[in-house]
């Protein structure tokens, strides 16, 4: 029984995050959900593993999944010169139709990645990250 109580609650802080993420940026909790996934994926896909691990280690059990759906490890961390590239592959992987749209999303799902993370988890998650990348959600609420 224990553990379906567990999975219960991480399916509803999943569902409290998709929530925010949707409040946060305008969309439907489908369209949030996608953006979500974009943008975990292309953070995680711009950490060293061993910080992306840890990171996921912190994720409910349902976003963990969703973070980890095709990474391939081997191709990782990218690096990304410029923010627009990092915006460019949200935009194209949620199926956005600006830079603009990704960036709200990056700083929402930031936001709520912030609120719900150990701080010096987050922490760490900033200091690696490439300056370019660090520059769009350093502003984000709670982090």
């Amino acid at each position: 029984m224990a553990r379906v109580k567990r999975f219960e609650m991480t399916v509803h802080t999943a569902d409290r995050w998709i929530g925010d993420v949707a409040k946060q940026t305008g969309d439907s909790n489908v369209e949030a959900y996608g953006a979500m996934s974009a943008v975990l994926h292309a953070l995680r896909d711009s950490l060293p593993q061993e910080e992306s691990a840890s990171l996921a280690d912190q994720l409910p059990l349902v976003i963990r999944g969703v973070y980890y759906e095709g990474w391939e490890p081997a191709s990782t961390p990218q690096q990304h010169g410029h923010p627009e590239a990092f915006l460019r592959r949200i935009e194209t992987e949620a199926s956005m139709s600006s830079q603009e749209e990704a960036a709200l999303a990056t700083r929402a799902t930031m936001g709520v990645l912030g609120y719900d993370i150990d701080g010096g988890e987050m922490e760490g998650v900033l200091a690696v990250l490439p300056p370019p990348i660090r520059s769009l959600v350093e502003d984000a609420p709670y982090v």
